[in-house]
């Protein structure tokens, strides 16, 4: 089995973690309490092309809040756009 193939059979979705910020400090949710942390712009659209490369189908954002993410927009846009590829 080659590495598209293994991807294709194992990995079918991600989860992409944005941010650990988060507005709502759940007792049970295991995003950690401080300082958050957010993943650059660029380093999302690097990974967001990457998973498109290896045959990833569908990503999910997810955190701390992903609605909290300062580039979320962005990251959209450019997924949906610049990417020329669809989340599914």
């Amino acid at each position: 089995m080659n590495y598209q193939e293994l991807v294709n059979t194992v990995v079918p979705s991600v989860n992409l973690f944005l941010t650990s910020e988060c507005n709502m400090g759940c007792k049970f949710c295991f995003a950690p309490s401080g300082h958050a942390q957010a993943l650059p712009q660029d380093e999302t659209e690097r990974i967001i092309n990457e998973c498109h490369d290896v045959g990833i189908e569908k990503i999910t954002f997810v955190g701390g809040e992903p609605l909290l993410y300062p580039h979320l927009y962005d990251v959209v846009h450019f997924d949906h756009l610049d990417a020329k590829w669809f989340l599914k």
